[in-house]
């Protein structure tokens, strides 16, 4: 950046942490980091600090549980001892509801200190790989928490049930999914009645009824909302299908019943955008449930999938690189100890020479025990600079807190050695902590063993009591059954009030009665934009049959046409296409000196009401001080007004993103002439 005329900016003052973590930081940080003169290690200066805030007493504490001298498994007369992660995770349950429970942990309030609430506390670490401890952990004390990156989607219910009812929507017979919905939320059917319709399974779902009445109403309740789910997949999309079933087929409701639960309804959020992402993509019900099906039961992180949330609360669970840029009044760094996975040795090996990166691949045959003596001689190197990396991210970590400061880790066989600082924060923090002794003020507590019984959840009579207490209220008093209200629509789903009529016919196509007789238009539509989304990214205005096919999207391809009938169906789309491309309109809006010409892009826009909506613009140009939003419509009948709702929501999602005027159009490809402009 220098050499290119920029600037080399110091920011030397921490505004947001209290002076004695500052005063930390400026202590340790300077005998981690040291003087290195190595280009790849970051070079720390003392920061200058801020005021204190008064009555705020900032707690900068150490909890360490060091490897025993017998590592085996020991069974104590009340039960197995749990591991030390697991102590750890229970070890910070207990913090926190100290914390929120106390005035030990006092932080800054609107007017003087106050508690915290769980919102102010945040849980980072390096890795995701042993989050599930902690979560484990907040649920069994019943304290609310919010993740960065979820990774139980696939392991608990929620996904395992709706992946259950859309795969009997699919194939009817499979008898599993079958069963697993009946024992699911969805119906709650017991174990006895499931097993005599289990009995009488004739490949059909909902043949059968249970004898028992109670039994029937909820047998009968779900067999309904089975058929109209039926007839939405006819016409909603993967995400409409998803939505329906978590807020009209009563499962966030069951979420809600008990604060146990409510800890996944976020997974809801994770659900609806990956089905997004797949009704982006032009794919459908199958291919969703074939990304889904491999995975149930199975740990994962989803990096892609980023949802918006409409409500984020209770503790923050996150990764290090996940909270770079944000603060917390509270932060608890855990799992210190934990050391990354080694990584696989490549294939090839990277060497620069010249200004130019050259890929050399390895021996055959070996060389000795080695497979690429080039990545032997750099190796030394990039272990050094992975360590310069994870001195960084340790200050990342540490000087997020504002007013309290807390470390967790345990020791392990791989978290020893005489490279250990090298390689994970505990070793490095001890080492470090060890040289400064009595210089820096650091209070040390140890991780006490725990029974794995303490990690069960367990109906106490205090549970009972308060739950009989929450639920007399409703018995006294005879509400209005209100239905939840929905926070995230997609854009289809929020306007869809405002749609009604056909309008004034508009040019027909060649493949207009394949359209009709295959039940493809809204396939056909994605297609068309795909096309006009490929000719404005490339450049070109003209397709190949070749280039036309590989954009074709799988509800299509699946229906196995003739060349003819496909034939037709390309020339149609083809049509729209080029009409667009090579028309008036396109012209002037490159004309304008645009400085981004953009197609397909995906938003999210809070309304006034506080509900979220989803949606994908075709195609978003922004000049120099206004903005235009373009929605291609394939439809057979001109009727503007019903799209009025759609182009609002664009214009004004759009002008709350830049901050500048914005009209939108809808642009009818039948006939691209018929384009008026909203301001």
């Amino acid at each position: 950046i220098v050499e290119s005329g920029g600037q080399k900016i110091l920011l030397k003052h921490n505004y947001r942490s209290e002076p004695a973590l500052v005063t930390f930081y400026n202590a340790l940080f300077a005998e981690i980091m040291g003087n290195s003169s190595e280009e790849y290690e970051a070079q720390f200066e003392e920061l200058k600090m801020r005021g204190a805030t008064p009555d705020v007493t900032p707690k900068i504490e150490f909890y360490f549980k060091a490897l025993p001298e017998d590592d085996q498994l020991i069974i104590e007369e009340d039960g197995e001892l749990a591991t030390a992660v697991e102590a750890e995770a229970f070890a910070i349950r207990q913090l926190v509801e100290e914390m929120v429970n106390s005035d030990k942990y006092l932080i800054k309030g609107g007017a003087g200190a106050r508690r915290p609430n769980y919102e102010d506390i945040a849980i980072l670490l390096r890795t995701a790989s042993n989050q599930l401890y902690y979560e484990k952990a907040l649920r069994v004390g019943e304290i609310p928490y919010t993740l960065s990156t979820v990774q139980s989607l696939f392991l608990e219910a929620p996904a395992n049930d709706i992946y259950n009812f859309l795969q009997l929507l699919l194939f009817p017979d499979d008898k599993l999914a079958y069963l697993a919905l009946l024992r699911s939320p969805f119906a709650y059917l017991s174990d006895d009645t499931i097993l005599l319709l289990l009995d009488q399974w004739e490949g059909t779902p909902f043949v059968h009824q249970p004898a028992r009445a109670l039994e029937t109403a909820k047998f009968m309740a779900t067999k309904e909302l089975f058929e109209r789910l039926q007839e939405l997949a006819k016409t909603e999309t993967v995400a409409n299908l998803v939505s329906f079933l978590w807020y009209e087929g009563g499962y966030r409701n069951h979420l809600l019943r008990d604060s146990r639960y409510q800890v996944y309804l976020e997974h809801f959020d994770y659900l609806f955008e990956l089905a997004v992402t797949y009704d982006r993509r032009g794919e459908g019900l199958v291919e969703f449930l074939d990304f889904l099906r491999p995975r149930l039961g199975g740990k994962e992180r989803l990096d892609d999938i980023d949802p918006l949330k409409a409500i984020e609360q209770g503790v923050k669970i996150l990764t290090i690189h996940k909270s770079k840029g944000l603060e917390f009044p509270i932060v608890i760094v855990a799992n210190i100890g934990t050391t990354p996975s080694a990584r696989s040795k490549p294939g090839w090996h990277e060497v620069e020479i010249d200004d130019e990166l050259l890929l050399l691949p390895n021996h055959m045959p070996p060389i000795g025990n080695k497979r690429n003596l080039l990545y032997e001689r750099d190796r030394e190197i990039e272990k050094a600079m992975e360590s310069a990396e994870m001195k960084r991210l340790f200050y990342v970590a540490l000087t997020r807190a504002e007013s309290h400061l807390l470390l967790f880790g345990t020791q392990n066989r791989s978290n020893l050695g005489e490279k250990g600082a090298q390689q994970n924060f505990l070793a490095l923090f001890m080492e470090t902590v060890n040289k400064l002794g009595g210089a820096i003020n650091l209070k040390q507590h140890p991780i006490e063993d725990i029974s794995t019984d303490e990690l069960r959840t367990s109906i106490t009579q205090s549970h009972l009591d308060k739950t009989v207490t929450q639920m007399s209220k409703s018995y006294l008093e005879v509400k209005e059954n209100k239905t939840p209200q929905r926070l995230t629509y997609s854009v289809s789903e929020y306007t869809k009030g405002e749609r009604e009529g056909e309008g004034k016919p508009l040019p027909t196509l060649e493949g207009d009665l394949l359209i009709e007789q295959f039940s493809i238009a809204a396939p056909f539509g994605t297609w068309t934009h795909a096309i006009i989304q490929s000719g404005i990214e490339r450049g070109v205005e003209s397709f190949s049959e070749e280039e036309l096919l590989a954009l074709l999207p799988s509800e299509i391809t699946r229906l196995h046409l003739s060349a003819t009938n496909l034939a037709t169906l390309s020339a149609s789309a083809l049509h729209l296409a080029e009409g667009f491309l090579q028309g008036k309109l396109y012209g002037e809006l490159k004309r304008g000196n645009p400085l981004s010409f953009e197609s397909e892009v995906p938003f999210a826009f809070r309304t006034e009401e506080g509900i979220v909506v989803n949606g994908v613009i075709d195609l978003l140009v922004r000049y120099e001080g206004e903005v235009k939003v373009v929605d291609f419509k394939t439809d057979a009948y001109l009727n503007p007004t019903l799209h009025m709702g759609q182009l609002n929501l664009y214009r004004q999602a759009m002008e709350r993103l830049y901050n500048l005027p914005t009209s939108s159009a809808v642009v009818y490809l039948r006939d691209c002439k018929q384009t008026e402009w909203i301001s």
